[in-house]
């Protein structure tokens, strides 16, 4: 079965990729920062969704996951 949330993950890594090279001749320390921050989704909803049990559900605590999205948001805004 496919891991949703990690297959947009993906998505959204490529849907940024045409973003970040315009971003990149303006700020390329954003430009970085926003790859840096889709793929820390991309990496940690892999890690997590290689868990098991308890773990498993704490690696997907809410409170967790929005550092890395609103990493991605919050410069574009």
């Amino acid at each position: 079965m496919k891991f949703e949330a990690f297959e947009l993950s993906l998505e959204l890594i490529a849907a940024l990729r045409p973003l970040t090279v315009i971003l990149r001749r303006h700020d390329k320390d954003l430009a970085r920062q926003l790859c840096r921050a889709a793929s820390s989704i991309a990496l940690n909803l892999s890690e997590g969704s290689r868990r098991a049990g308890g773990d498993r559900l704490h690696s997907f605590h809410l409170r967790q996951l929005p550092r890395s999205s609103e990493a991605v948001d919050r410069p574009l805004r």
